[in-house]
């Protein structure tokens, strides 16, 4: 320093202005590391596990040190920073004993719209799967009354785990919403 005239204590607080800098630029990316720690010595959630964090849902597939990977229904590889796992709402549904589908949507108002029928004739569609979905789950709700439509949710719950019988459950609850919408415009 003597050889460059520099003087050291301009030298040490130039240092200390750098680091400081560079700490909180590298802020984030720490805490994300932490986060990830704790996630991965954590028993909440594990590879494999069907997680719902805000709008994505899907199976884990991997945690790092910076994300959680999961696989949405679309097979999407969708990467959710550690720091977001840790402060928003996780559902993790594989630790759940029971499985639920939900189906949220929206019919026309009008004043022929009858929720109590809509309710019956999805029950009557999905009595012949009984093995796969428990019939008195069925649960229809109003959700909200808008201008033109209704919004409104439907639960069902199903008595196994398996991947394939929900999706086939899930397409024939599907078709039968569109075409009882459609009926109901009628």
């Amino acid at each position: 320093m003597i050889f460059f005239e520099i003087n050291p204590k301009e030298f040490l607080s130039s240092i200390t202005i750098v680091a400081a800098a560079i700490a909180l630029l590298s802020r984030d990316y720490i805490i994300n590391m932490l986060n990830g720690l704790i996630i991965m010595f954590s028993d909440q959630i594990t590879l494999g596990d069907y997680i719902g964090v805000g709008e994505h849902q899907g199976r884990i597939k991997d945690i790092t040190l910076l994300n959680i990977v999961i696989l949405n229904e679309d097979y999407d590889l969708v990467m959710i920073p550690n720091s977001l796992i840790l402060t928003a709402n996780v559902v993790n549904y594989s630790r759940q004993n029971v499985r639920k589908l939900t189906f949220d949507f929206e019919t026309a108002k009008h004043s022929r719209l009858n929720v109590d029928e809509m309710e019956k004739n999805l029950k009557l569609i999905v009595e012949p799967y009984h093995q796969e979905v428990l019939i008195n789950s069925l649960s229809l709700k109003t959700m909200s009354i808008l201008k033109d439509v209704v919004k409104m949710k439907l639960q069902v719950q199903l008595n196994n785990q398996s991947r394939e019988s929900e999706k086939k459950i899930q397409r024939i609850i599907n078709q039968s919403i569109i075409n009882i919408s459609g009926e109901e415009i009628k």
